[in-house]
């Protein structure tokens, strides 16, 4: 993620894995107890600015389209 503006961030699986959204738009995921990159999300979020999501689980919600929102599980 270096180089890259962050935009949005949450946490899943009750706070072991972190969730990211840059200005690449790109969504990454990351291993919140030692900071190694887990996965990084094909799906490009075309907005950015924002994530929801569902700490209990490792589904988070982001923008797709100007108006719609996917769920995403990894």
């Amino acid at each position: 993620m270096p180089g890259q503006t962050l935009r949005a961030l949450g946490l899943l699986k009750h706070g072991s894995v972190l969730v990211t959204a840059t200005g690449d738009g790109l969504v990454r995921l990351w291993d919140a107890h030692n900071g190694e990159p887990r996965k990084t999300l094909t799906t490009l979020v075309r907005t950015p600015a924002a994530l929801a999501v569902f700490p209990r689980s490792q589904w988070f919600a982001a923008p797709v389209t100007e108006h719609a929102l996917g769920i995403f599980d990894p």
